[in-house]
């Protein structure tokens, strides 16, 4: 045992020294054409921003999970360097700002909590609690009353609102059915919007029967030692992925609305249900939401546009509007003086529309004669854009800002 706790001491060290070095910062790809490693600043200004991923730079509440139940025996020292080199990458703190609070709890034939989000001033606290964890000699593990301590933590542990909040499950073994089944509870953690983020930890003597845990996470948190292929990099990405969120009465962008584990986008929109003109939807309307602004919503691909279609029906009906017709603006309009189309981007900053990307135009589009600025109307069964006048044609709009995320810090959940 002596052996151990030094080799894992000098490991500990070694993440310690290695993090003091350098920031892990990523940007979670949309899809595999995307390397993994490259940042939002290096994508076409054409291209909707992802989720940023600066690691150093989460700041969310983290409730652990870690299985001690004679079922994981001494692979509780394996996921404890495992989680020894997850957190050494983050700042944790119970400092306000970009800083994550972590909380322990164990789960063998009952839950224990080793500590709340109140406890770690700084890393090395957290560490040398996990470098002290130990394997128990319980035969059955209740993982619902971990879940339920987890979810008391976060009741309890003081309130942080712009912190989302998160379980890291590590188990080795996986009760089904009963009185304690923890299927439901987890439903009702994720209904109240606790992202849960499992992690079968599979040994050489056991079957795969573990695997099924991934029931218990959210859409797409569900991993493993066997078969996730970089399971560190797959769970700071997850945590990164439920750090970039958009506040209250804003929709975040995704590849299908209201899907949830559908790939979201760095990107927040709101539905204005006031008609406005183009100018002034542009230049006051959503100019003055968001915390440092933001802009008539842009239609940079066929997914956006079907997004936008999708939440903007779906605000309109929640108004009780007696409209069902799907029109608003969109940021689209001629350069001054007119040498084409620029999506505007808030005050004095243009993107340059290239003729040879996604456009929308509907036939006789675009036509000048009809005005400078863009809208998207509905026409039968399609969405087409057509020009208008950006002073006296005025309807619904949407408005675009970044969402918040590590590189983009939000001081609260609530609208910007």
């Amino acid at each position: 045992m002596r052996i151990l706790t030094l080799c894992f001491a000098l490991l500990l060290c070694t993440v310690r020294a290695q993090n003091a070095k350098s920031s892990i910062s990523v940007t979670i790809p949309a899809s595999s054409t995307i390397p993994a490693t490259s940042t939002a600043t290096s994508l076409p200004a054409t291209v909707d921003r992802e989720c940023a991923c600066t690691v150093s730079k989460i700041w969310l509440d983290i409730t652990v999970i870690i299985d001690v139940s004679e079922a994981m025996g001494d692979g509780v020292y394996s996921v404890a360097a495992q989680l020894a080199s997850i957190f050494g990458q983050l700042s944790v703190s119970q400092q306000n700002g970009q800083f994550s609070r972590v909380a322990l709890v164990t789960a063998g034939g009952q839950a224990g909590k080793l500590s709340d989000l109140t406890t770690y001033q700084n890393t090395d606290a957290l560490i040398d609690d996990l470098a002290a964890l130990q394997p128990g000699n319980d035969k059955t593990i209740n993982i619902q009353a971990a879940l339920k301590t987890a979810s008391d933590i976060f009741a309890l542990s003081g309130s942080q609102r712009n912190r989302k909040q998160v379980v890291l499950l590590y188990a080795s073994a996986y009760n089904r059915g009963g009185y304690s089944d923890p299927k439901e509870t987890a439903l009702q953690m994720q209904d109240s919007g606790i992202a849960i983020i499992s992690v079968a930890y599979v040994q050489a003597s056991e079957t795969n029967d573990i695997l099924k845990i991934s029931e218990l996470a959210s859409p797409g948190f569900g991993f493993s030692n066997v078969k996730t292929k970089d399971l560190i990099k797959s769970i700071t990405e997850t945590f990164c992925q439920v750090n970039c969120f958009c506040p209250t009465n804003w929709a975040q962008f995704a590849d299908t609305y209201n899907s949830p584990g559908s790939h979201k986008y760095g990107v927040c929109v709101r539905y204005v249900g006031i008609q406005a003109s183009w100018f002034a939807a542009n230049a006051i309307g959503c100019r003055n939401k968001g915390s440092t602004g933001s802009y008539l919503v842009t239609e940079f691909s066929n997914t956006k546009q079907q997004f936008n279609k999708a939440y903007y029906a779906d605000a309109n009906n929640q108004t009780g509007s007696s409209s069902h017709a799907v029109n608003y603006h969109i940021g689209l309009r001629t350069n001054v003086p007119n040498t084409g189309y620029v999506w505007v981007q808030g005050t004095h900053k243009n993107i340059p529309f290239d003729s040879k990307a996604f456009h929308a135009w509907g036939p006789g589009y675009p036509n000048i004669s009809l005005g400078d600025c863009v809208t998207a109307r509905s026409n039968s069964f399609t969405e087409q854009w057509e020009n208008t006048n950006c002073f006296t044609n005025a309807q619904n709009y949407l408005c675009e800002a970044p969402a918040c995320d590590t590189d983009n810090y939000c001081e609260s959940t609530d609208d910007f």
